[in-house]
């Protein structure tokens, strides 16, 4: 009994050298958790959470600035220090640390983003194609591989064992298409979690204008729409290496899946905005309110953008060669290949062929036997 535990156990289990994790994605991934944890705890115990949510931007800052040390960017390090020692000296005496804290985010902030969805997808993405490719051919799924299937909104009638990706790698242009695809989708997302932070009193209140300071709202919405890229790029890898569930019929392609289970929030987000109407509607400042609006949106497309710039620019290909270098591992033989009808001259290089309508008809007639 505990030997077919053992070996059930093996064969769920990833290959051996199969993961694509660097040593910098364990480290970068640590110093982001460490720093997000112990922020939480001096938050819960010494400040209130609408006083200090500005500084759940410091961990993305740290991860960043960790990241371009432990590669050795030091001539980027310097610009950085220089770029802040400005800002700092020509801001602070009129608004203190507001655009020292804009500007830390964009030199280190968007790195450390754009690092920790590097690792992110570097440690999700082959256990996703495993929780995939078991859950709707075992008799009891495991309960991750159920929440993958939901994320992804995989069909439960669909063999799910035969996944294909493109190995191929992708010239060397800058993959435009990928970008705005992110970017839409992070956006989507992003008005999402506004628009109900935005109706919590406890952040914002959109009608009573006494409470509401155009700076500090912004700065409370810049630092929570870090997040959202953290939660909407990890899929876009899926989406680089085209991966999909092979039929003979039409693929399902992963992606596609994931968009839909986001599109699935667009009806709460359309509901929302009819209240976003009244609260604008009844408010004592309108212009305010119209101008927190357009800040937030503002805010929202220029973190996801910078964010998602730095990653496809300079971390897409990496991670996708990673992937395909590992690719045999994961999916030795495609499942597929025994149930395709093949051509003859795929079964056999070199046989030669020609064109059937060049090959002439076949005459047949009746030949007179003699008696």
């Amino acid at each position: 009994m505990r030997k077919d535990k053992a070996s059930k156990n093996k064969v769920e289990s990833l290959p051996a050298g199969l993961s694509v994790v660097r040593l910098t994605d364990k480290l970068t991934l640590l110093v982001w958790v460490l720093s997000l944890v112990v922020l939480t705890v001096v938050t819960f115990f010494y400040f209130q959470i609408t006083e200090a949510i500005w500084a759940f931007t410091l961990p993305f800052v740290v991860a960043g600035a960790f990241y371009m040390v432990f590669r050795r960017n030091f001539i980027a390090l310097i610009l950085v220090a220089i770029v802040l020692g400005a800002t700092f000296f020509l801001t602070y005496s009129d608004h203190g640390f507001v655009y020292i804290y804009i500007a830390a985010y964009i030199c280190f902030g968007a790195v450390g983003v754009a690092s920790v969805v590097d690792a992110i997808q570097r440690l999700i993405f082959y256990r996703v194609l495993s929780d995939i490719r078991s859950v709707n051919v075992s008799k009891k799924p495991k309960t991750r591989a159920k929440l993958v299937a939901f994320i992804f909104s995989v069909p439960h009638d669909l063999d799910t064992r035969n996944i294909m990706a493109d190995m191929v790698l992708r010239s060397r242009k800058f993959p435009w298409r990928d970008l705005m695809v992110t970017i839409g989708l992070s956006m989507v997302v992003g008005m999402f979690f506004w628009i109900y932070i935005s109706f919590n009193p406890s952040f914002v209140n959109l009608s009573d204008s006494s409470n509401f300071t155009i700076t500090e709202s912004s700065l409370m919405m810049f630092t929570v729409m870090l997040y959202v890229p953290v939660i909407i790029m990890p899929f876009s890898i899926f989406r680089s290496m085209n991966v999909r569930i092979g039929t003979n019929f039409r693929d399902f392609k992963l992606y596609n899946g994931a968009v839909s289970t986001v599109q699935r929030m667009a009806i709460p987000v359309a509901a929302a905005l009819i209240f976003i109407i009244l609260a604008v509607s009844t408010s004592k400042d309108i212009v305010a309110v119209l101008v927190f609006i357009g800040i937030s949106a503002l805010m929202i497309f220029i973190i996801v953008s910078v964010t998602s710039i730095i990653y496809f620019y300079g971390m897409e290909a990496t991670i996708a060669s990673s992937i395909a270098r590992k690719w045999k591992l994961f999916m030795p033989v495609s499942l597929l290949d025994s149930l395709k009808e093949r051509e003859p001259e795929e079964d056999f290089p070199g046989t030669p062929t020609r064109n059937e309508t060049e090959v002439s008809d076949a005459i047949l007639r009746k030949r007179k036997i003699r008696s």
